[in-house]
């Protein structure tokens, strides 16, 4: 990591990304902050899932109504609601556990660490320099995924052909993960823009806390705008 930073270019981009990538993984996956996303993503599903179940529930009851006055029984269809991978029993089953005391846990996408350690040491790594009088910030999110085309975490994974990683790896460091003709090294001069660009990907996966080791307007309206600026 130390030489990612200070000489990116001695950076083997086949035996160094293998552990660089574990060391990633392990910041994505285990940040409160993205757990606590994905606990409200699957909270979302299985009530989406089980308002359609009753729905549909429903509207059959409607067409096939249990009577005894009709001369032929119709039967009411038997729906099949087990999957291959996973039952209504199991959602709901699961939706107690997110809301219960060890949520937390069960939320945890500690079970595809290793699988998004594996694609992104298949990526490309662009390390930019900020140039003088310019720094890159950090925040309790350091690393976020994001769709290449918009950019946007909205449906972005790490398995993805068009996943794109940011982390900012020091004031003057900030690193950008891509999908681009295997692992590769290559090192960039960041213009003002740009830089001013990173830190408002990073602003915007924050939660709680924003770190810079400057003031910057950008740092201080994020922070002004929720109450937590302080020298």
């Amino acid at each position: 990591m130390v030489r990612l930073i200070d000489e990116p270019n001695t950076v083997d981009p086949y035996n160094d990304l293998k552990v660089l990538s574990y060391l990633f993984a392990n910041l994505y996956v285990r940040n409160p902050n993205v757990i606590e996303m994905l606990k409200g993503i699957q909270l979302s599903i299985i009530k989406d899932a089980v308002q359609a179940t009753k729905a549909t529930d429903k509207r059959l009851g409607e067409l096939f109504p249990p009577t005894e006055n009709l001369r032929f029984r119709f039967k009411q269809p038997e729906i099949d609601y087990e999957s291959p991978l996973i039952t209504l029993g199991d959602m709901k089953q699961q939706e107690i556990l997110l809301n219960g005391p060890k949520g937390y846990l069960n939320a945890a996408p500690f079970d595809a660490l290793l699988d998004i350690a594996k694609y992104i040491e298949q990526m490309s790594l662009l390390v930019y320099s900020a140039p003088s009088e310019h720094y890159f910030v950090t925040s309790d999110t350091p690393i976020s995924v994001r769709l290449r085309s918009t950019y946007s975490r909205v449906g972005a994974g790490w398995a993805r052909s068009d996943a794109i990683g940011m982390i900012a790896l020091c004031p003057s460091r900030f690193l950008v993960l891509i999908n681009h003709d295997g692992p590769s090294v290559r090192t960039g001069d960041a213009t003002p823009e740009q830089v001013e660009s990173f830190n408002l990907f990073t602003l915007e996966a924050a939660k709680q806390e924003v770190y810079s080791l400057a003031k910057c307007q950008e740092v201080q309206e994020w922070m002004t705008d929720r109450g937590r600026w302080r020298e």
